[in-house]
């Protein structure tokens, strides 16, 4: 887990400078906040891709956005074991006639998985599958690894942290002077 805090000198200072106007820090906060958050969303699934073969929409996250009256906002990525479908695999559909299936999670670490084969259930997953004893059914899905796993990885949490601190920095300064001119004006 990614926290960012400030500072109380920091506070103070912003405090100082917009807290007589109504709402002030609210209004800079916020869309301070949700900026950050949503950055440190597209840093998060850039650097697990940078690692592991999934694609960026298929890494489960959730964004809590800031409100006025809750001035906090977080990115939580879902637990939970992902199927082998959602990495690189081959084929992609069910063939034919048999062949083996080839799967990579991390990107240039893969190989043959014996006894796998791809199907199509009856709710249009295409998946990875293994049959459970010597007869046709029952089979199993085969997967992979959780998305909160590759995220906890100690890279990827400082980075995240770093990009979503500095995105806060220099969008608080920027709402800072958008509100402060827009005071001006009237």
């Amino acid at each position: 887990m990614v926290e960012i805090e400030l500072d109380a000198s920091a506070v103070a200072k912003l405090i100082g400078v917009i807290g007589q106007i109504k709402n002030g820090i609210s209004r800079v906060m916020v869309p301070a906040i949700n900026t950050s958050v949503t950055h440190g969303r597209t840093v998060l699934k850039r650097e697990i891709r940078k690692e592991y073969t999934i694609k960026a929409r298929d890494i489960p996250t959730d964004v809590h956005y800031a409100t006025p009256e809750h001035l906090g906002g977080s990115v939580t990525v879902r637990s939970g074991m992902l199927g082998l479908e959602k990495f690189k695999y081959t084929p992609k559909n069910p063939p034919k006639h048999p062949r083996m299936v080839r799967a990579e999670v991390r990107i240039g670490k893969g190989g043959n998985l014996p006894h796998a084969f791809v199907a199509r259930m009856p709710n249009a997953l295409v998946g990875i599958f293994t049959r459970v004893g010597k007869t046709r059914l029952p089979i199993r899905r085969r997967l992979a690894i959780g998305a909160s796993i590759m995220a906890s990885q100690p890279r990827v949490q400082d980075i995240v942290g770093k990009e979503m601190a500095s995105t806060l920095v220099k969008r608080i300064n920027s709402q800072v002077e958008r509100l402060l001119g827009s005071v001006k004006k009237k």
